[in-house]
């Protein structure tokens, strides 16, 4: 879950793992340039939040929660909507 959405000057992302895992939170344009790594690393199951504060251009993004636990390994996006920041990119 991310919130809110859009963004304007912060957002929460929260996720929950079922599992210890070694999990990437990336954020990355639409066209699929890397912006920023907001998590990477193992964490331990259970609830997770993390706050993010663009530094990048008004427009959309996508976030991209990559998570491998037990040999198996699952990829969640989420487009996500920024308005009114200065330009970074």
């Amino acid at each position: 879950v991310i919130y809110p959405n859009p963004v304007t000057s912060s957002a929460t992302i929260q996720f929950d793992l079922q599992k210890n895992a070694l999990v990437f939170l990336e954020i990355y344009t639409m066209d699929g340039k890397h912006v920023q790594t907001l998590s990477q690393g193992q964490l331990k199951a259970g609830p997770h939040e993390l706050i993010w504060n663009p530094e990048v251009s008004s427009g959309n993004y996508l976030g991209r929660l990559s998570v491998t636990a037990d040999n198996q390994h699952r990829d969640y996006t989420v487009k996500i909507r920024v308005n009114g920041k200065g330009s970074k990119i």
